[in-house]
């Protein structure tokens, strides 16, 4: 029952990552790659803590 709860709620934390980035694919849609990259690397950066958190939440390493 604990994996279940485990898969689901990554399951929902990866589709509100999907919903914001497509919503901020949309809002800089007309802009230089410049400010693309600085929003890559905001992305990124919050990627990584996220994963950082599960791991530590759950004690385990979570690989893609």
């Amino acid at each position: 029952m604990k994996e279940f709860f485990r898969y689901i709620s990554f399951l929902i934390l990866f589709s509100i990552l999907i919903c914001i980035g497509a919503m901020l694919s949309n809002r800089f849609d007309g802009r230089s790659a410049i400010d693309y990259l600085e929003l890559n690397k905001k992305v990124e950066y919050i990627w990584n803590k996220t994963i950082s958190f599960l791991n530590n939440y759950y004690k385990k390493n979570i690989t893609f």
